[in-house]
């Protein structure tokens, strides 16, 4: 791999884990919620992908 894009990944990391750090602890009702949007977007991003690989072929 490019030393560059390691370099990258590690501040991208450390950045996520320091914005982790700082944030207020959130209540275990709403974290549920925050996950469950975060898989329905994940899932249609991943059908957006499908379709465009279909539609290129």
């Amino acid at each position: 791999m490019d030393n560059r894009f390691m370099r990258g990944l590690i501040m991208g990391g450390v950045i996520g884990a320091a914005l982790t750090m700082m944030m207020p602890q959130v209540p275990p009702r709403t974290r549920r919620r925050m996950y469950r949007t975060g898989r329905r977007i994940a899932s249609r991003a991943v059908d957006i992908m499908q379709d465009v690989k279909h539609m290129a072929r």
